[in-house]
């Protein structure tokens, strides 16, 4: 088959090549204004030690200490993806389980974490900020509960930075542009292998 008589099958099939884009597009336009209100909110958490001790011997330039930082916020991380420690974090801010959701954290540095978490309003935000950080902190305690080491580790929570979780305007129609080009495209074909058998 010639370029121009590929070329022709979608000018002879314009009007239902066209109207799937169109389609597809005033879908994604109606799908961005009628999405549900929704808020993000992103919180750091720092890892520090909850005292010093005295010690004469080297320390290679605080290097364990800061391995140990990095292994224990490598555990907040995971402590935060599991679903009994998100139930207790919701009791302790005094929120229903569906009320904040895709509650995620990642570690950007050996001391800092990132917590992200959705909700339809951003009235919980700053308690769940707190919570996060109280429910983990009571876990570092009881970890340390026998040892009861003076510098052991603890979990200082900043305030939300909290912001429109809701897909932009621009990126809902140039997927659902994309969308609609790539359904058209094969949809077009389609027809004519169908009519041509």
């Amino acid at each position: 088959m010639e370029l121009r008589e590929f070329v022709g099958i979608f000018i002879k099939d314009r009007k239902v090549f066209f109207g799937i884009i169109l389609g597809c597009v005033v879908l994604g336009v109606l799908g961005f204004r009628f999405q549900p209100e929704g808020y993000r909110a992103t919180v750091s958490l720092n890892v520090t030690r909850g005292g010093a001790v005295e010690t004469s011997d080297y320390r290679y330039d605080q290097f364990y200490r800061l391995q140990a930082d990095e292994r224990f916020a490598d555990t907040v991380v995971r402590w935060i993806a599991a679903p009994a420690l998100k139930g207790a974090i919701d009791a302790e801010a005094g929120v229903q389980g569906g009320v904040i959701r895709d509650l995620e954290a990642v570690r950007l540095s050996s001391q800092m974490i990132e917590v992200t978490y959705t909700a339809s309003s951003p009235v919980a935000f700053g308690k769940y900020a707190e919570a996060i950080a109280e429910v983990i902190n009571r876990e570092s305690a009881s970890l340390n509960e026998s040892a009861k080491a003076q510098d052991w580790f603890i979990v200082v929570s900043g305030d939300p930075a909290v912001g429109d979780a809701r897909i932009g305007f621009w990126p809902m129609a140039s997927g659902s542009l994309f969308a609609g080009v790539f359904l058209a495209f094969w949809t077009v074909l389609a027809r004519r292998y169908w009519k041509k058998g």
